[in-house]
């Protein structure tokens, strides 16, 4: 979520009451499905953060859902990287669904870093404390999903009080494996790991969150991400191998060296990285290693950069606030090598090498060669600004690289990479950016509409078999619009593609009518419950598809508002099994003669010039 406050005053005025308990203040930040504000208790006066529902998502029991599992989340954990939890409610007179937690003020962990990398012992602090708060996380069966470096506050500007936030797409894994972004994929880009990208079987447990807090370790210490993003074929192969860390102090390769190992049983536990990180904590403590400045024609490390004498103070920080959303072997190394820590701690660092046109994109060594000694730092660009979310542009298609195999030996071989169909070229940014999404071709079975939020801010539906199309939508869009969009990816069967043609040439979801599901994840004795809103046509066919492609024409009724309503039990699946279902609603004027079946969209199509139906998809899974 960033900041917006320029930008925009927010659905709600400063001033306006919740329940009579809370009054917002002022906006603090826009996000993709939600505003926050700062605010205070009436009666005591206590400032909160009010987290608040995007007003044309207010009914969207989806987003309500991922409200309460936020709530839920949040509710559960207690530790101090953890933010603290107030109340969910809906305010009776607007009917405003809102969430109030601690409020936490300072910089992102981004934004620190823009400035200067972190020292060794503030990252060392900094991962120890968010591994800390993993542990409770991952205790209760939460898995975050989304670690990154604009998910990390630091209260107060100080690593010391770092939070980890966003829990909104975590999964809890409690009760069975169910997480309202089931079939989607989550995370950004640049910190996903290798399972979230369907490698090593695609089950997302602990060592997921492990891999991306690794990256955000090695980030942390260059005042730069690690790209690890690019076409879907640079995705994938850049998490074959670990990538290249000779730019990372010495002392913390080795425990940064086992957080990204690509298998992700080989990754250690939150104990054991807590344990590496003690010797480069308390080796700073030690009065020889504290310096004022460098030794005459030395350069800092990467990672132990000095703040300037402009750096510091309270003040920095002004307009810098951001709501906490959610929470927050190498031991052997470690403890048996506190010695060359510190000899690493205290040496002076080598020449730079030469920096002119030279290119921040590294390509992977051989995967399937032996792991090199690591070579001397290169000194940290510290007056460099970079742009995390936009990197250099690459040509649109590459050729896909050759097959490689994952640089530690596992128990389990990586998914062969796949080469998917190429998209079109992309449509011109001249469009603007939903009809740039609309004409955007991924390929013969893909559809995809987007939802403007506010300036800068765009959700992205996509339905297709495989996500590969949407990686290069992804690069494409940040290329022609200088900004990332967010992306739900509705995976498919290959059986759905013939909904999903008929889906891209009605132009659907263009606005109505509206489909509401009081689930999108149902368990395997759940019904389908359904409302449909704002039909203005004179006929309603609501149409269930199944993954096997067989067509279902389900039964509505009618109510006095003039809403419909449908409850559907499914056939239960099997167990462990996760089943793709999209519900179509297709008004019309006239009475359309189809059946159900796997040809209804062949018909549809061949009348669709004459009836110009209206037509809108909502997607859910069935959990064996």
């Amino acid at each position: 979520m960033s900041q917006d406050t320029g930008k925009s005053a927010g659905s709600i005025k400063p001033g306006t009451r919740l329940n009579d308990i809370y009054e917002i203040t002022v906006l603090l930040a826009v996000g993709g499905m939600s505003e926050v504000y700062k605010g205070h208790n009436i009666q005591t006066l206590d400032e909160v953060a009010i987290k608040v529902i995007l007003p044309h998502l207010a009914s969207d029991e989806h987003v309500i859902s991922l409200f309460k599992q936020e709530a839920s989340i949040l509710n559960s954990l207690g530790h101090d990287a953890i933010v603290r939890y107030h109340v969910f409610s809906i305010d009776r007179a607007t009917g405003t669904a809102y969430l109030t937690m601690e409020l936490v003020e300072g910089p992102s962990l981004y934004e620190r870093i823009k400035e200067r990398p972190l020292s060794l012992a503030e990252a060392a602090k900094l991962i120890s404390r968010i591994a800390s708060g993993l542990k409770v996380a991952h205790g209760r069966g939460v898995i975050h999903r989304d670690i990154s470096l604009d998910n990390i506050i630091l209260s107060g500007g100080n690593v010391e009080g770092a939070k980890l936030i966003d829990f909104g797409i975590a999964r809890l894994g409690i009760g069975g494996d169910r997480t309202l972004l089931a079939g989607s994929f989550a995370g950004k880009y640049n910190y996903v790991s290798p399972e979230q990208l369907g490698l090593f079987g695609g089950e997302v447990h602990e060592p997921s969150d492990i891999y991306s807090l690794g990256l955000v370790f090695a980030a942390a210490l260059r005042g730069k991400p690690i790209d690890m993003s690019g076409t879907h074929a640079d995705v994938v192969r850049k998490r074959q191998s670990i990538p290249d860390l000779s730019t990372i102090h010495p002392a913390a390769r080795a425990i940064i060296q086992r957080m990204l190992q690509p298998n992700p049983s080989l990754r250690p536990k939150k104990e054991e990285i807590i344990d590496a990180l003690r010797p480069m904590i308390a080796a700073s403590r030690e009065p020889t290693l504290r310096r004022s400045g460098n030794l005459p024609g030395s350069t800092p490390l990467a990672g132990s950069s000095q703040s300037s004498p402009t750096q510091g103070g309270a003040g920095k920080w002004i307009g810098s606030l951001i709501l906490v959303l959610i929470v927050a072997g190498a031991g052997w190394f470690a403890y048996k090598n506190q010695s060359l820590i510190q000899s690493y701690l205290t040496a002076k660092a080598p020449a730079p090498e030469p920096t002119a046109g030279k290119s921040d994109f590294k390509v992977d060594a051989d995967p399937g060669a032996a792991p090199p000694v690591p070579a001397p730092p290169v000194p940290s660009k510290t007056a460099e600004a970079h742009r995390q979310e936009k990197p250099a542009d690459r040509p649109m298609v590459e050729a896909p690289p050759k097959p490689e195999q994952p640089a530690t030996p596992s128990t389990e071989p990586a998914q062969p990479e796949q080469t998917p169909a190429k998209p079109n070229d992309p449509p011109p940014a001249v469009l603007g950016e939903l009809e740039w999404v609309r004409q955007f071709s991924g390929g013969p079975c893909f559809f995809a509409n987007s939802t403007k939020t506010a300036p800068e801010k765009i959700n992205i539906e996509g339905f297709a078999p495989r996500v590969e199309p949407f990686y290069e939508m992804e690069r494409a869009f940040r290329s022609a619009f200088n900004y990332e969009p967010t992306i739900h990816v509705r995976q498919v069967s290959a059986a759905q593609c013939d909904a999903v043609t008929y889906l891209n040439s009605a132009n659907a979801n263009s606005g109505r009518p509206k489909i509401a599901m009081k689930n999108e994840v149902l368990g395997a004795g759940d019904a389908l419950t359904a409302t449909i809103s704002d039909v203005e046509k004179n006929q309603l066919y609501v149409l269930l598809v199944r993954d096997d492609g067989e067509v279902d024409i389900v039964n509505t009724k009618s109510g006095a508002d003039g809403n419909f309503t449908l409850n559907v039990k499914l056939a239960a699946p099997a167990k462990q099994a996760s089943i793709p279902y999209m519900l179509i609603a297709v008004e019309s004027d006239a009475t359309l003669e189809i059946k159900a079946g796997k040809d209804i969209f062949k018909d549809l199509e061949a009348i669709r010039q004459q009836n110009k139906p209206i037509v809108t998809v909502k997607y859910l899974r069935q959990q064996g």
